[in-house]
């Protein structure tokens, strides 16, 4: 894959598409039994946010992504349930 796949809102859009049925709940589950409820999450490579998502349920997460198209997709989504 090349370096600049994710830098246009095509190639965003794609990964998106093909990564829309795929999450980490498995591993998310496993972290909730050896972290504490709260505990501060980084989540490296967001993407879409759909373990983001899963994470916030159960942690406070600050989600990253080396890709500013994604980000700017998920500056308005990630942010509407941060937990207080």
């Amino acid at each position: 894959m090349k370096e600049e796949y994710y830098k246009t809102k095509e190639s965003v859009d794609e990964h998106i598409r093909l990564a829309k049925d795929i999450n980490g709940s498995n591993l998310i589950e496993k972290l909730t039994q050896v972290l504490a409820l709260n505990s501060n999450i980084l989540e490296i490579s967001s993407s879409p946010g759909t373990d983001w998502k899963i994470l916030n349920k159960f942690f406070a997460v600050t989600g990253s992504d080396n890709s500013s198209e994604l980000l700017n997709l998920n500056a308005v989504s990630l942010n509407i349930n941060k937990k207080n």
